[in-house]
Parts: structure tokens; C-alpha cells; sequence
């Protein structure tokens, strides 16, 4: 089953099911798996709620109220104002309240076989980035950090969606979480993100990464609209401090560099896209829903997707033939905007805030990987709107690079882990990367 994700959403949070749609906390926000409210239900889907939008105050959970007993009637109120802000019928689901030693079985349950061979068909992305230490599983890696992060999850094929407790109470944090996931059962419901999913071909990172980022940015953004109305100031503070804690205990469990700025696109990036359209749409969003952005540049540019903005066809040239028979192409689609900005900050060492300002002018690429045995190659093309941005870009490429390692005189970089790259370009940008092999890059110098 096809996986919406954004580039290495897929590699780090593919561990649960295709039909399963957990939220977890990654420091100063949550990361989500990227199979957003598939659903494998027969129940008809209700459809968008024909009430008037924006809707009139309803009433919801007691403003000054700390904790709420963990019963489905006790979050009732939450259910009905989120389902009026949104503007969308309720599906017939109720909430579970489980422990966090429950969550990774419930998950695991429902784990289909070809998502560790999605896991390891991508990982090389990862790790040719430098995105992974050598030795790392991102598999085992996405289960360590989802077993203590994770806050609550949709599973639509059983039509379950469960929230983690630890104590019999629903804070303030896990009332935020009921108001997200429930926006998520909601979406499904009413726009069958399955279908939505599943027409995205499967090497596609960017258009999954913008659906991930629509789906997401909705979520987040009617979650902070419940929290504003329904919360007291100093419940909205108790929510952000539970948050906080949570994310520092699990802090240094694992780092994940450069990759973690992949996995919090959608929700750094997807509420400013919904923020900027909101007002365009009655019911909410529902024209975005039918015209789904493909790319993460109209996420970060939501002009663009109002202009009807499609990426420019962008090839590699065709290295079958100068690598021989031996090598195997593993993945042949799209990286996006966001991801090839974060390369960037990766080889740079730096950790932006995601204003994107050095790749602005990015209209299209292709990647793929190919491997031998455990060797493994990176292409990457990049096209540009105009020959000055592709060379700003390409400057910024080569700079870095020269910071990363030695120059060799086929004109690759070599890095001190035996890692080997090459930038070359101009309106279009073309990134090479091997894994330690001196051979694959002569072969490469070529191209």
C-alpha cells in the first residue's frame, strides 16, 4: 500500500502499518508517520458538513478544568467543538485511552511485511547524506523514538484511534492530541486520503511530503484554534510544558540531524500553507483537498499552488551504462524544495530555521539511487528558474563541500568516512554521491 510521507518521513516512520496514523513528539513539536488517514473501512464516508462555516462558539471542555477522568463521555465536548470548528460531519469513532508501554504492540499489530523492505530501499538516501551514522537502522531508530514520544495514533482499518495516558486522566497535553487525531479521523472521513495516497506514485517523496504537510498543517492548525478558544491561559501553558518535558527526556536518545528537519516539515511548514489559504475556502480547505499541491515549494510558497504551479520535467543522464551490470537502480522520483534544502544545511553543518532563502528558485528535480552489493550511489538534478539561481545554489554546494573534505582530481570531494561527492551545473544543478568506492567515482567523472 502506497505511503504519503515527505523524503525521509518515509524511511523513519514507515515502522507502523500503512493504515496507521501516529503523532509523536520530537522536542519542540511532533513527528508523524507519514500514512495520514488511510482507511480501509467500509463505512460510507459522511462527507463535508453542510453547516455554516466558520461555525458559532459550541460548547466544550470546562476552560479552568486541569485534567479530565480518561472516559469517552468525559471528551465528548472536545469531539463536537473540533468536529463544528472544522466544519466536517463526525465519523462513529471513539477514542481509546491506552498506557505508553501499550502503544508500540498496538502499533506493531499492525505492521505490514513490505514496510522494513521500504525502510531499507530508501535508507541509503540517509546514509549517503551522512543523515545516519554508519551502522544505524532507521528501522530501530523509529522505534526507539516513537516508544517514548509518541502521543496518540489513528488507525483507520479498524477505525480505532487511541490517545496515551499514563495515569487515568486526560491533561491538558492529551486533550490537545484527542482535538489533532480527531481532526485526522475527520479528514479521512470526508476526503478519503487513502484514495488521495494511493494515486501519488510510490517514488514520489515531494508529493507525498505535500500531501503529508496539507494533512498536517489542518491537524495543527485546528488543534491551536480549539486550544485558543476551549483553554484557559494557564491550561494552554500546563499543555506546552508537558510538551517540553516529554521532548527533553527523549532528547538525547537519539540524534538525527539534518534528517529530524525532514520529519518536522509538515508541521513547521503545513500550518503557515493552511493559515495562508484558509480564507479562500467554505467549507475549510476543501478546494485544497480536491487540488492537492505536488511539491513542497508550493508549501512553502502557497502562491505558487494558487497559481496552478507544476515542477518542471527534470533528467539524469543515464548511468546504466556507465556502471555496467552489476549495479541496480532502487529508486528513480522526485525530492522537492524543502529536502534539497536541508542537503544544503547538512553538508554546511547548519541548523536553519527553514526560511529556505538559499535554494529559492527551485522548479523541479529527480533522485534516484542505484546499488552494488554495499555500494551505493546518489543522483540528484536540480532544475532552477534561472541560470543565477542555479549557480548561487551550485556555490553554495561547492563551498560546503570544500569544508566536508578533500578534492581528488576527478573532481570529486572526498570525505573523511570515504564517502565521495561531486556538484556540477549551472541552470541545472547535478549532485553525485558514493559510498566509500575510488573505482564508482572514476567511472562517475565521467558522466
Amino acid at each position: 500500500m502506497h505511503r504519503v510521507c515527505t523524503a525521509l518521513l518515509l524511511c523513519l516512520l514507515v515502522l507502523t502499518s500503512a493504515c496507521a496514523k501516529p503523532d509523536v513528539l520530537a522536542v519542540s513539536g511532533d513527528v508523524e508517520r507519514g500514512e495520514v488517514g488511510t482507511s480501509s473501512s467500509t463505512t460510507t464516508s459522511p462527507g463535508p458538513e453542510t453547516v455554516s462555516c466558520p461555525p458559532a462558539p459550541v460548547p466544550g471542555p470546562d476552560p479552568e478544568a486541569m485534567d479530565v477522568p480518561a472516559t469517552p463521555d468525559a471528551i465528548d465536548p472536545i469531539l463536537t467543538a473540533v468536529s463544528a470548528l472544522r466544519c466536517l460531519t463526525a465519523p462513529p469513532i471513539a477514542p481509546t485511552f491506552i498506557t505508553r508501554a501499550e502503544a508500540p504492540g498496538i502499533l506493531a499489530s499492525g505492521e505490514e511485511p513490505e514496510d522494513r523492505a521500504e525502510i531499507e530501499r530508501v535508507e541509503p538516501i540517509a546514509r549517503l547524506l551522512g543523515w545516519i551514522e554508519p551502522g544505524t537502522s532507521l528501522y530501530d531508530a523509529a522505534k526507539e523514538l516513537t516508544a517514548g514520544l509518541i502521543l496518540g495514533f489513528y488507525l483507520p482499518n479498524t477505525d480505532q484511534l487511541y490517545i496515551v495516558t499514563e495515569d487515568g486522566t486526560v491533561t491538558p497535553l492529551a486533550q490537545r492530541t484527542v482535538a489533532h487525531e480527531w481532526v485526522h479521523a475527520l479528514q479521512d472521513a470526508a476526503y478519503d486520503l487513502e484514495k488521495k495516497g494511493d494515486a501519488i506514485p510510490k517514488d514520489d517523496l515531494d508529493a507525498g511530503g505535500a500531501m503529508t504537510a496539507v494533512v498536517e498543517g489542518d491537524a495543527l492548525h485546528y488543534e491551536t484554534e480549539f486550544s485558543q478558544r476551549y483553554f484557559s491561559e494557564a491550561k494552554r501553558l500546563a499543555a506546552s510544558e508537558e510538551e517540553l518535558a516529554l521532548g527533553a527526556d527523549a532528547a538525547g536518545s537519539i540524534d538525527l540531524g539534518p534528517l529530524l528537519y525532514d520529519l518536522l516539515m509538515p508541521y513547521r511548514s503545513g500550518p503557515t500553507f493552511v493559515r495562508h489559504l484558509l480564507p479562500a475556502g467554505a467549507p475549510p480547505l476543501q478546494d485544497v483537498y480536491e487540488r492537492l499541491p505536488s511539491t513542497s515549494a508550493e508549501i512553502l510558497h502557497p502562491e505558487l499552488w494558487q497559481k496552478g504551479f507544476e515542477p518542471e520535467p527534470t533528467a539524469l543522464p543515464d548511468l546504466a551504462p556507465v556502471l555496467g551490470a552489476a549495479w541496480t537502480r532502487t529508486f528513480d522520483g522526485t525530492w522537492g524544495e524543502f529536502s534539497t534544502a536541508n542537503v544544503l544545511a547538512g553538508f554546511a553543518g547548519t541548523v536553519p530555521e527553514r526560511e529556505l532563502t538559499d535554494v529559492d528558485g527551485w522548479r523541479g528535480d529527480r533522485l534516484q539511487i542505484w546499488t552494488s552489493g554495499p555500494t551505493s550511489l546518489l543522483a540528484l538534478a536540480t532544475t532552477w528558474d534561472s541560470d543565477a539561481a542555479g549557480e548561487e545554489f551550485l556555490g553554495a554546494l561547492e563551498d560546503a563541500l570544500e569544508v566536508q573534505g578533500t578534492a581528488e582530481p576527478s573532481g570529486f570531494v572526498a570525505f573523511e568516512d570515504g564517502r565521495r561527492c561531486r556538484a556540477t551545473g549551472g541552470g541545472r544543478v547535478t549532485l553525485l554521491m558514493c559510498t566509500d568506492s575510488p573505482d564508482t567515482a572514476a567511472l562517475l567523472a565521467t558522466t
